[in-house]
């Protein structure tokens, strides 16, 4: 049998392996996927457009595809390796392997720290592929959104809260914020300290459309109790927690939906529809708090973790 070789895929084979990625689609749905991709702006399409779809071929023929993206602060984001459609379990394993072994080789020359795979569903040919790359399962990403009534009323913060603005003065105090929110953290405890606070702050920037007007320092009693990102591009519907952090010396008293009802009133003052959000599935004192706020989960995804080592991109756990 012929051997595998994996590499980004020319221009010439795009529609091809976007076909594959998205087979499951509907047809028009395909389509209209695949047409986003090819000639829209956004981030993922760029990523196909500038070599970030990975291929897997036999013979010329390509039997596997792989979508990824690098992302700001030296982090790596790639969805499950997909297989053409009828491909046995055992020729999906090596596919899967071929594969991911070449996203590290073009994770090493971003000086990536770790990769983050995503998926909704593995098989078990696709799982040992993964497991045999070095990859372990960090958590379940849970996706949630809450719609946002022009016309409704949300509880302002307390009279001793302060939402405060972010500009370069405040970006020490920022940083400062980002590093203590993580010491026990509920989630995702395993990235704390794989990156430095300039990285950390570099992926918070680059995701979605930055504005400082959307990010907030907040402030009780004049002492710094956390902060909240929020983002959103140009054409998005829904405002995105992109992070929110309670202190360690501030939470238990209900900061934390404190926080979250601000995003909802800055959702509702600039016209957005909704408010968006991700979190760590075993966080459940934050799921019960955005239940408790209207927020209803609509996606769940496995995350599995490759830590790699920048100097030299070799895997380190």
């Amino acid at each position: 049998m012929s051997p595998l070789v994996s590499d980004t895929c020319p221009a010439e084979g795009l529609i091809a392996a976007l076909e594959i990625l998205y087979q499951d689609l509907p047809a028009p749905r395909r389509r209209r996927q695949i047409d986003l991709l090819m000639q829209s702006d956004d981030p993922a399409a760029r990523s196909v457009q500038q070599g970030g779809l990975l291929i897997c071929r036999r013979d010329e023929k390509i039997v596997g595809a792989m979508l990824t993206l690098p992302a700001p602060g030296r982090v790596m984001m790639a969805w499950m390796p997909r297989c053409a459609r009828g491909t046995p379990g055992q020729d999906q394993q090596a596919i899967g392997e071929s594969l991911l072994q070449r996203l590290t080789q073009s994770a090493s020359t971003h000086s990536v720290r770790f990769i983050q795979l995503l998926t909704d569903e593995l098989s078990a040919s696709l799982r040992e592929a993964v497991q045999s790359a070095g990859y372990f399962h960090l958590t379940q990403l849970v996706y949630a959104r809450r719609s946002v009534e022009p016309d409704e009323k949300v509880a302002p913060a307390p009279a001793d809260v302060e939402f405060v603005p972010y500009k370069p003065e405040w970006h020490t105090d920022l940083l400062r914020v980002l590093d203590e929110s993580y010491r026990e953290s509920l989630d995702c405890p395993e990235l704390t300290g794989l990156r430095t606070l300039d990285d950390v702050f570099a992926s918070h920037r680059g995701h979605g459309e930055f504005r400082a007007e959307r990010w907030f320092l907040a402030r009780q009693s004049n002492q710094w109790v956390g902060c909240l990102l929020l983002s959103a591009g140009p054409s998005d519907r829904a405002i995105e927690i992109s992070y929110v952090a309670v202190l360690p010396h501030a939470r238990g008293k209900g900061l934390g939906k404190i926080f979250t009802r601000e995003a909802i009133r800055r959702a509702q003052a600039e016209g957005f529809e909704a408010v968006v959000l991700a979190v760590d599935g075993r966080n459940m004192p934050a799921l019960a708090m955005y239940e408790d706020e209207g927020f209803i989960p609509w996606d769940i995804r496995e995350i599995y973790l490759l830590v790699l080592d920048p100097a030299d991109g070799k895997m380190v756990r």
